[in-house]
Formats: C-alpha cells, sequence, structure tokens
C-alpha cells in the first residue's frame, strides 16, 4: 500500500506543531529551528516508512526526538570569541623538581573520585 501523503504536506500541515516540540526540547529557538529542519528533511527521505498516514505526529516526533539526541550527543566546541582569558592571570609552568607529596596528592585525588 502507497502511503498517499507527501513530505511537502507533513511540512504544510504539521511544521507548527514539530516547531513548538523542538524548542520544548532544546530550550531555544536557533537549535529548535535546526531538529525542526532535520526532522522534516529526515521524514522526506523516509517517508516510505510512515505507517499511518493518517497519524503522521507520532512519527514526526519520534523523528524530532532522535535528531535531538544525536544533536546532543555531539560534541560543539565553544567557538574562541565565547572563551574568556586573561593571559596575565595564567600561572607559569609548574617546576619540574617541586617537592610534591605524592601520598597526600593521591589522598587529594582519591577525595574528588
Amino acid at each position: 500500500m502507497e502511503n498517499q501523503v507527501t513530505a511537502e504536506q507533513l511540512v504544510a500541515d504539521h511544521h507548527r506543531v514539530v516547531y513548538a516540540f523542538a524548542f520544548r526540547l532544546t530550550g531555544n529557538q536557533a537549535d529548535a529551528e535546526d531538529v525542526a529542519q532535520q526532522t522534516f528533511l529526515t521524514a522526506h527521505r523516509s517517508i516510505d516508512q510512515l505507517r499511518q498516514p493518517d497519524r503522521p505526529l507520532p512519527w514526526l516526533f519520534s523523528i524530532a526526538r532522535s535528531c535531538w539526541l544525536k544533536s546532543v550527543r555531539r560534541k560543539r566546541p565553544a567557538s574562541a570569541g565565547a572563551v574568556e582569558l586573561d593571559v596575565n592571570e595564567v600561572p607559569g609552568p609548574f617546576p619540574a623538581n617541586s617537592d610534591v607529596d605524592q601520598e597526600q596528592l593521591q589522598l587529594a585525588l582519591d577525595q574528588l573520585a
């Protein structure tokens, strides 16, 4: 049985709801737009997997959640402009021959774990 729904219809009929769902997941507009866009792109590529053409929202929500989880798992490097660093506060090199009590150091490290 061939699906009667097109990707264009999905976007036209459900974009607002999918975007609102994505916004609740991400908490900000830019990421919600990315998740919604990726959701409909994935839906377009996988339209043949839509099993209930009369009820596409659960399928779209599942795709949106998957897209969001993938975006959360990706490590995003911080931009250099976002890092505040005062070079005058950077400590100098640690002396190689310092008198560090290895036992005290290990106890302190154990307390962190």
